[in-house]
């Protein structure tokens, strides 16, 4: 506490003295300009020949222009320098300060041409420098909506963390004293269906509360780690191989995290309990942008989708409602001798 104290001091510090430091600036360019008021020239004069509008015709002092012609030479090299910078990570002020700067530079050159002198009158340049304005102000409003979204997913991914670790400390492992403890009580000592229905209801509860840890706890886990993970949790008991190949960068939600580690979890399920498989392929890449793509093959028996879809299983509807809800769908390809895959395509965000 004493170490966030002193930082926010610093920070705090820091913040006024380039404020003191500001406001001198400023109050040392006034006190130049109105010590110099008298000695400093005209920056734009008027000619004695009229502009086919009417209006008297302008000329600007050579400092004034050649001042405009360095400002649009800045703005400009600023802009490339804000372009450079513009990578995979950059947030949308900066690609708005690189924007905003080449209309800034135009509206320069502009003013260099046309010397502006009556402020009635709106020139091409205004306009421009409009445009610059309204441009950062746009970048600056995405750039604050993504700092503060940005920070309110950490905050849930964080607690989401902190909830695991609790369930995980302290619900399974009273589920796992429990089942351990049923299991090995004799019919002496306890009714046999007693006994029976106990240790069922706590596998059910313990597979939930592990449902529910690794639903929190994989927030923030690649994607190739959580579905090989998922995978790994039914086949490798009954000795099934997993292979797992990650094409590309699959960023995905939370939300989308959870639904595909339950349907490789479910897949992988029925691979090994109805197909008698040997080895599950699993596969997860980018598609089309913003979906990602994860398949799940096996060598096993297979099966006929169609009679599937009409048998009263839960497996292959639940796989559908999970990526149906989240706006994605599921293709089960599959035939009797010839193993199954089952593809998975659903948006990323």
């Amino acid at each position: 506490m004493k170490i966030k104290t002193l930082i926010g001091a610093g920070v705090a510090a820091g913040a006024l003295a380039r404020l003191i430091v500001h406001l001198a600036s400023l109050a040392a360019v006034v006190g130049s300009v109105t010590a110099l008021e008298g000695a400093l020239p005209t920056a734009v004069e008027t000619a004695g020949a009229a502009t086919p509008s009417g209006l008297p015709s302008v000329e600007g002092h050579p400092v004034l222009l050649g001042a405009q012609l360095g400002l649009m030479v800045l703005f400009w090299l600023a802009a490339a320098g804000f372009v450079y910078r513009c990578g995979p990570d950059a947030g949308p002020l900066t690609a708005a300060l690189a924007a905003g700067f080449v209309l800034a530079g135009f509206s320069r050159l502009n003013f260099s041409l046309y010397p502006s002198l009556y402020t009635d009158v709106v020139h091409t340049g205004d306009l421009l420098r409009l445009g610059c304005y309204l441009v950062l102000l746009v970048g600056a409003e995405r750039e604050i909506h993504r700092y503060w979204t940005g920070l309110a997913e950490a905050s849930v991914s964080e607690e989401r963390e902190r909830t695991a670790r609790e369930l995980h400390d302290g619900l399974v492992q009273e589920l796992s004293y429990i089942r351990s403890q049923t299991s090995g009580l004799s019919p002496e000592r306890a009714s046999p269906a007693v006994l029976q229905q106990v240790a069922l209801a706590a596998e059910r509860a313990l597979a939930e509360s592990r449902e529910a840890v690794e639903a929190l706890g994989a927030a923030t886990e690649p994607l190739a780690s959580a579905l090989r993970r998922a995978a790994e949790e039914i086949a490798v008991r009954a000795g099934v191989g997993v292979q797992v190949e990650a094409r590309g960068d699959c960023d995905v939600s939370p939300e989308v995290l959870t639904a595909l580690s339950r349907i490789v979890r479910e897949a992988c399920s029925n691979a090994v309990r109805h197909g008698k498989a040997q080895e599950v392929v699993i596969c997860a890449e980018p598609w089309k942008g913003r979906f990602v793509r994860v398949s799940v093959g096996d060598d096993g028996a297979g099966f006929d989708p169609q009679a599937a879809r009409d048998a009263p299983g839960f497996g292959l509807r639940s796989m559908r409602e999970r990526a149906q809800a989240l706006g994605g769908h599921v293709i089960v390809d599959s035939g009797p001798g010839r193993g199954t895959t089952v593809e998975v395509v659903i948006p990323s965000r």
